[in-house]
């Protein structure tokens, strides 16, 4: 998760995506205002990003 550092008011929730050989080749994320994501939805949206790139990692051919 990013907090507005480097964007005001934006945050970025993310996790990587794996390739074949189990390096990161992507990533997976979500933005918004941080008036939309507030610190209950980023515990929402953090599992199911992760699940997401978990996904496409293993559709990749990652053994994660």
């Amino acid at each position: 998760m990013e907090d507005p550092e480097n964007e005001p008011e934006v945050r970025c929730v993310a996790a990587p995506v794996f390739d074949h050989t189990d390096t990161v080749t992507g990533a997976l994320s979500v933005s918004g205002l941080t008036s939309r994501i507030t610190a209950a939805r980023v515990r929402v949206l953090g599992p199911a990003v992760a699940a997401g790139a978990l996904r496409v990692s293993r559709a990749l051919g990652s053994g994660r």
